[in-house]
């Protein structure tokens, strides 16, 4: 009886280890879902001993989830929705040993590529938004596209890459297509798939 309880005892404590070695070790491989900062992710790519997440609900960070607070021509680069993901966001959401895990990744920010509007400088971040390029990349068809709230709605999601007006940003619809026209920056209902580069 007593090397059962010993043995009981040994699992109960080996668990939660093991529970987070798929996050801490190289193991990841494309298509896990992991948690991080108590946020459900999707892992678009591994490279090098890091991983590219997405998260896999829909996130609304702001009270009308807005591309930015002003409506003015704006960049990702200058965007608001930028500022919060990198501040608000990332200090609210991870703990500091979470946050030392999180890269500052090189952003390269594309005109739209089928309108050429201006994308802005590139940004060096720890969070930001998938471009349109980049999602073509990673979700290479509508219904991989398709993402849903914490709700269980299907939900529209921005990208960074700018619309057919510097004022509009590109979003996925909610059905899965691309809108590279875009919507009005300054407008709601649209929400947030933040993504990241973590250290394994």
């Amino acid at each position: 009886m007593k090397k059962l309880t010993t043995l009981v005892l040994s699992i109960l404590l080996i668990l939660p280890f093991t529970a987070c070695v798929s996050v801490q070790k190289a193991q990841v491989q494309v298509g896990d879902r992991i948690q991080y900062g108590n946020i459900d992710w999707i892992v678009l790519a591994v490279d090098d001993g890091k991983a590219l997440l997405i998260s896999e609900f829909v996130l609304l960070p702001f009270e009308y989830s807005f591309y930015d607070g002003e409506d003015t021509a704006t960049t990702w680069e200058e965007c608001s929705l930028r500022q919060y993901l990198n501040g608000d966001f990332f200090n609210s959401t991870f703990e500091t040993l979470e946050q030392n895990r999180i890269i500052e990744t090189a952003v390269r920010n594309s005109d739209n590529p089928d309108k050429g509007t201006p994308g802005g400088g590139d940004t060096t971040d720890k969070i930001f938004l998938l471009s349109i390029e980049e999602a073509k990349q990673y979700f290479p068809d509508n219904p991989a596209r398709i993402a849903f709230d914490t709700n269980g709605t299907a939900a529209r999601w921005w990208l960074r890459s700018p619309g057919y007006l510097s004022g509009f940003a590109a979003y996925v619809r909610s059905g899965g297509p691309i809108d590279p026209n875009g919507h009005p920056i300054i407008l709601g209902t649209i929400g947030v798939r933040p993504a990241l580069w973590l250290k394994l």
